[in-house]
């Protein structure tokens, strides 16, 4: 980093660490007030939005969004574009906004905008559902189409697919690099307000009001580098990081299995390996899938046992998924970092 760009980093920074002791704050007071389990309500007439296109911005039904302290607010959601087509059915891109004012990462983008709640859209936590799955929903507004291109431009760059120009490197937060940030607590969060519209979209379960209470217990978080810190220097600057290999293992409580997690940062590569002393579940070991969530509802599959891949992010949060549909919870083994 050169001084400017380090400037800009901790000015970003700094304004989006402000906007988040304000909103944890906010939490801890709300909490004090509300009853238990009280969930967020909207006092007009049933969501039905049908006439769903890139652009849109929409506000989701209760039925789609988490019923928990911190979590039960309006959930909106800004239609970026047109994924697929599939003989009837349609698959559209879209992203959610942040609960924060301030973008709290590189893919993360600001509007000018007077609402709050429509300023900083999370790129890295896009995902596509079907247009009967989005028409639970109030129509809430558009994007202007510029908004849009920018949006979409950030996505592609979440991808690893391009490059941020510089009107867009202006828009957008600070990048992450230390493994304690204070963000990856805001990551996990954000991840559980998107749970349940990805949970349709994922299993089709459109139809379906009630949801497994514990199902974002079943989502693990981890750094994917085990960094070295040099204590001479300032913290999360990326001059003062080293990447190192890191080594995970978690295993399942309902099935006899073991799930190990690596890195190998010389080859910019994640291996992730399932293991089992159970003879009929070796049988069904590549049956087994792996969601990447919070990244285009990315799914990775198995091959005698191992599933090797190109690491795009420098934190995921991920969960296993059984060959009959059922994601398994997981728990975490005492870690070892090479």
């Amino acid at each position: 980093m050169t001084k400017k760009e380090k400037e800009i980093f901790f000015k970003k920074l700094a304004l989006w660490l402000d906007d988040w002791e304000i909103d944890q704050q906010f939490q801890t007071e709300k909490e004090d007030v509300l009853d238990d389990g009280k969930k967020h309500e909207i006092p007009y007439e049933e969501p039905f939005y049908r006439n769903v296109k890139p652009g849109d911005v929409l506000l989701l039904s209760n039925n789609l969004t988490p019923k928990e302290h911190g979590l039960n607010g309006p959930l909106f959601i800004a239609v970026l574009r047109l994924w697929e087509k599939e003989e009837d059915e349609e698959y559209f891109l879209w992203a959610p906004y942040s609960s924060l004012s301030q973008p709290a990462t590189d893919k993360e983008l600001k509007f000018d905008h007077t609402d709050d709640r429509l300023a900083v859209l999370s790129l890295w936590n896009a995902h596509t559902s079907t247009r009967d799955q989005l028409s639970e929903s109030w129509f809430a507004g558009e994007l202007k189409d510029q908004d849009r291109k920018d949006a979409l431009g950030v996505f592609w760059y979440s991808l690893g697919m391009k490059d941020l120009t510089q009107k867009l490197e202006d828009k957008v937060g600070p990048k992450l690099y230390h493994d304690k940030d204070p963000r990856h607590e805001y990551f996990a969060r954000e991840l559980k307000r998107t749970l349940i519209i990805r949970e349709f979209s994922f299993q089709g379960l459109h139809s379906e009001t009630e949801k497994d209470s514990d199902a974002d217990d079943k989502i693990i978080s981890f750094s994917v580098w085990q960094e070295e810190e040099r204590k001479e220097r300032p913290k999360l600057v990326a001059a003062d990081r080293k990447r190192q290999n890191r080594y995970l293992e978690f295993y399942s409580e309902e099935l006899p299995l073991k799930l190990i997690f690596r890195s190998i940062p010389r080859h910019d590569q994640i291996i992730f390996e399932l293991l089992t002393d159970d003879e009929k579940l070796k049988d069904q070991i590549d049956e087994f899938l792996i969601k990447i969530e919070g990244h285009e509802n990315q799914e990775l599959s198995f091959e005698n046992g191992q599933c090797i891949q190109d690491a795009s992010m420098d934190f995921l949060s991920i969960s296993l998924q059984s060959p009959e549909g059922k994601i398994l919870k997981l728990k975490r083994s005492d870690p070892v970092d090479e």
